[in-house]
């Protein structure tokens, strides 16, 4: 049967007969990779040389396109998906231009389980439509070149770019479509995987830590930061994911080398960076968040770098008690949508768990912080000291002792310290009385032995 007809413009008469008689050159023959249905289709409608024609076609088509765009390349699992979905829309392709029926390139078993492959391998959707692009143009000018050899008219060759403009614009939509339906399941499948995973990180005191980092992606025994973005109740609902997954993204930008760890919440979302200790970790992270402080919807709470598993938790907690002074008004008269722990930390002390006073008792008390009766005894005079304004006779008087023995006491104090000691601060005084009131909850516990 001779496939003709009429031109889109309704004058000529088009003659795509010569796609059946299309032959492979013996150097390209290759083993085919497509369904038995889609390859006993065309062999029923076109011929055994056009079938051999386009899968050598497919074939040259797969290696450009994984040479043009190397994120498909380097798993021959990955490769043979492609190459099986290639070959499958180059022949839909000549069944569509002879038949001219446009809708034979979708549904297909092979392109749409190949869409799923690339949601799963993480291959963006700009890469997936210019695979198809590449495979339009590859397909296209292996016909033009067969056309110029047998002396086509340009009334064949006009019909036929414009054929499978057509064929390969409606297969595009399809496959976005279904590309974004998989995108989601698959989201909320790794999202809930990886949430049950951060749990236990969160809550079992024993975890393997190398089994959990390689699983999660993310290196559990590195120093982290620790970011809660979350949307106050006033604002709509519908806006929640967008302004959450814009925090999410500015962090990806401004920390392009650091890994990222995220956990999504309703109206919130937990994430964690690796950072090293000597970068300007904050900094970094305050820049990456400038433009979502001027968006003003997000508000964002920042824990301070902690290190190892149990760090992992830390810099959560204090992220998560920074919140809590964020919901509570905490910034609101300055406009302020980004909190540091840091900044924060005295009064989040008053809102939070045990874990964080310790923490901060370790971070301004230092060699005060262990959990021993000798250090008890000399934060118990430090403590007096400042209460009495630095008066050895004052704070003796206090602690019911003499005054040489306060004096001594803190000179025990100064040999702890070195060089390192700090200002008798704020944070100190209320470090010493935490450490009094709350004793081993919040110690240093003793070594063993």
């Amino acid at each position: 049967m001779k496939a003709t007809r009429n031109d889109m413009g309704g004058g000529n008469t088009i003659d795509l007969s010569w796609i059946r008689s299309l032959r492979a050159d013996p150097s390209e023959a290759c083993e085919s990779l497509s369904d038995a249905p889609t390859r006993q289709a065309v062999q029923r409608d076109l011929g055994t040389g056009a079938l051999e024609w386009g899968v050598a076609v497919a074939h040259r088509t797969t290696a450009y396109m994984i040479e043009e765009l190397p994120v498909y390349g380097g798993d021959p699992a990955g490769e043979w998906l492609l190459g099986r979905a290639v070959e499958s829309t180059v022949l839909a392709s000549l069944r569509a231009l002879v038949l001219d029926d446009i809708d034979l390139l979708w549904p297909a078993e092979e392109p749409a389980a190949a869409t799923v492959s690339y949601v799963r391998r993480g291959i963006p959707m700009r890469d997936v439509l210019r695979a198809i692009h590449l495979c339009q143009e590859v397909l296209a000018q292996s016909l033009m070149d067969e056309l110029r050899a047998k002396d086509g008219s340009l009334d064949d060759a006009v019909y036929v770019n414009e054929h499978l403009f057509r064929a390969f614009d409606r297969f595009s939509v399809s496959v976005v479509a279904l590309y974004a339906e998989e995108h989601e399941k698959w989201s909320r499948h790794s999202d809930a995987a990886r949430a049950e995973l951060i749990q236990r990180v969160l809550t079992q005191p024993r975890i393997n830590v190398k089994e959990l980092s390689r699983a999660l992606a993310y290196d559990l025994d590195g120093t982290h930061v620790a970011v809660v973005a979350w949307i106050d109740a006033s604002h709509d609902v519908d806006s929640w994911n967008y302004e959450l997954d814009l925090v999410v993204q500015r962090l990806r930008n401004g920390l392009p080398s650091a890994q990222m760890l995220v956990r999504k919440q309703l109206g919130a979302v937990q994430i964690w960076l690796q950072i090293s200790r000597t970068s300007g970790h904050v900094g970094a992270i305050l820049d990456a968040l400038q433009a979502v402080d001027s968006h003003g919807v997000a508000r964002v709470a920042v824990g301070y770098p902690a290190h190892g598993a149990h760090g992992f938790r830390l810099t959560l907690a204090q992220a998560l008690a920074t919140r809590r002074l964020g919901e509570m008004g905490l910034g609101a008269a300055e406009g302020r949508t980004v909190l540091l722990y840091e900044n924060t930390d005295v009064a989040a002390l008053f809102v939070v768990e045990p874990l964080l006073a310790r923490e901060f008792i370790e971070r301004h008390l230092g060699p005060l912080a262990g959990d021993e009766p000798r250090l008890t005894e000399l934060r118990q005079t430090l403590a007096a000291y400042l209460e009495e304004n630095r008066r050895p006779s004052a704070a003796a008087r206090r602690l019911h002792t003499h005054r040489n023995t306060v004096v001594y006491r803190l000179n025990q104090v100064q040999e702890l310290f070195g060089e390192a000691s700090p200002e008798w601060s704020l944070q100190v005084r209320i470090a010493l009385h935490l450490a009094e009131e709350l004793g081993t909850a919040v110690l240093t516990p003793r070594p063993a032995g």
